[in-house]
């Protein structure tokens, strides 16, 4: 038998299975799975790379995550892991290996030795603008997607790691195209001391490069019509167009063909982060992700931490039929994780094939959303306590916190207990006078994963974005797609630009859709007054 039926054979086997585990355990109640086994709590909590997570408030038992388990292995999640780590073209449609771990040293020498140097470069340059100081006080981002979320989340998570002395200068982002937006954002600042990044893997970015653009010619104006060589930086695996673009070498970056946007996080396209927080910090970074790739593949399956939150996933996406999951960090430094997470989920794993592009019998990437946990509470909490629909939920938490004024963190961390408690037990009568009301009724049964850090630092930020990685990796062995393409995103893109052309030119070319036509039409009147 080949390896393609045998896959397809444990597939089948293994998915019926578990959907048995499912019509078991659908009308059961997590608290009853307490009651049954003593130590849940204990046995349902795993450690690695120094998070913790403690799962035991999913609706599961442990024969049904025994065999979901049994899925993966059979699923060739050891074999997948190992062509991922070893630079095969896990990326099939594009015929490009997937080796943003590289970065952080894990993966094959030469790539590995090539993503240091370009490192090395980077940390020289953050180095320099920081020793200058007075020469740039700004630093002016544009990118869009993870060359834009990446460098934000690890600003906004470790900006108080870089205070006082080792700040860099203010950094500011700028992503879509709306000339609106960037129109804020240079409105306070002094062409004079401000750097400009622009950070495109293609160097051909729709809106980063119309961005670029306008701000270049906003530089130059400020410079009395002579731009500084100095004063722009480009991050890009297309030096020849950076190099149209006017930049000379010292000043291009190098991002390689086979780190994918979303997951450029670890690169050069973090290279404001280097420069506002110090390039150390960020090695801590990329050591704490470094730990994490180590744990993914070392830990066994029933111990892994991006293991376990996948199967979980797949079985409420699947098996409970529950197309939706929650990101709720209760910490104001991971404000931008949910976001984050959203693109990295659903752009690997949005996907209707599979890597042989054989359309899917089952649903693949939830619907991913969240906020900061006491906003999120009075906001779509209402739905996850009480929508008819259970929404999984991840709750972040640190079991450090780091503000010096303010509620003490035990108020956060008490709402972030509560809210998980109250989400599994639910409220069945009126707690005034024990009375059934239905309005107040909450039934609770809804699942959360509870992950710790010990506290927001480099490390353990660094660990904690891989870990989700390695998640939405092993989702993608699960689903059998490729999580590494987005050609979605490119059809959209590609639209995009025949549409401008024909707006710019004033003529809506024939064989449009009807409403397409008609509102560019619209527009068109509307722009000539």
């Amino acid at each position: 038998m080949s390896r393609n039926l045998e896959l397809v054979e444990a597939t089948i086997n293994h998915w019926s299975a578990a959907m048995q585990d499912a019509r078991r355990l659908r009308d059961q109640r997590i608290t009853d799975l307490f009651r049954m086994d003593p130590d849940r709590a204990r046995n349902m909590w795993v450690e690695g790379a120094g998070l913790e997570l403690d799962f035991s408030k999913n609706l599961i038992d442990e024969a049904a995550l025994s065999r979901l388990l049994d899925m993966v292995d059979a699923r060739g999640l050891l074999q997948e892991r190992a062509l991922l780590f070893s630079g095969a073209p896990v990326n099939n449609t594009e015929n490009q290996p997937a080796l943003h771990m590289t970065f952080r040293g894990s993966g094959p020498e030469a790539e590995v030795k090539a993503a240091r140097q370009a490192l090395a470069r980077a940390r020289e340059f953050a180095e320099a603008v920081r020793a200058n100081d007075g020469r740039f006080q700004n630093v002016l981002c544009l990118g869009v997607g993870g060359a834009d979320l990446g460098p934000q989340l690890v600003i906004n998570a470790l900006s108080s790691h870089g205070a006082g002395r080792h700040a860099g200068p203010a950094v500011h982002f700028v992503a879509s195209c709306d000339a609106a937006e960037l129109s804020a954002a240079l409105e306070p600042l002094d062409p004079r001391s401000t750097l400009l990044i622009i950070t495109s893997k293609s160097f051909k970015t729709q809106e980063t490069m119309a961005n670029a653009r306008a701000a270049e010619a906003w530089l130059r104006q400020g410079h009395d019509g002579v731009l500084p060589q100095d004063a722009v930086a480009a991050v890009t695996a297309n030096r020849d167009r950076a190099r149209a673009f006017g930049l000379p070498d010292g000043m291009i970056f190098d991002m390689f063909e086979w780190v994918g946007g979303r997951y450029s996080i670890w690169s050069t396209a973090s290279l404001a982060a280097m420069i506002k927080l110090g390039p150390d910090l960020f090695e801590e970074f990329l050591l704490g992700a470094a730990a994490m790739d180590s744990h993914f593949q070392e830990a066994p399956l029933r111990r892994n931490l991006p293991v376990l939150l996948a199967v979980l996933n797949v079985w409420y996406v699947n098996f409970m039929n529950w197309p939706a999951q929650a990101i709720v960090p209760y910490n104001y430094g991971l404000n931008l994780l949910p976001e984050y997470l959203s693109q990295l989920v659903m752009e690997s794993n949005g996907k209707r094939v599979s890597k042989a592009g054989m359309t899917l019998p089952h649903a693949t990437a939830p619907v991913t959303f969240g906020v900061t946990g006491t906003k999120a509470q009075h906001s779509f909490f209402q739905a996850l306590h009480q929508g008819p629909l259970p929404v999984p939920a991840d709750f972040i938490g640190t079991l450090e916190g780091m503000g010096s004024i303010g509620p003490k963190h035990d108020v956060l961390i008490a709402n972030m207990f509560a809210q998980a408690e109250a989400l599994m037990t639910g409220q069945l009568t009126d707690a005034r006078d024990g009375t059934f009301d239905s309005h107040r009724t909450c039934p609770g049964n809804r699942p959360t994963n509870m992950i710790l850090l010990p506290r927001l630092d480099a490390r353990h930020l660094g660990a904690l974005v891989a870990m989700y990685e390695h998640r939405v990796f092993v989702e993608s062995v699960i689903w059998g797609i490729n999580p590494f393409d987005q050609w979605g995103v490119e059809l959209g893109k590609t639209l995009a630009g025949t549409i401008e052309q024909e707006l710019s030119s004033g003529q809506v070319a024939a064989g449009r859709d009807p409403s397409t036509s008609r509102l560019m039409a619209r527009y068109l009147a509307a722009r000539k007054g």
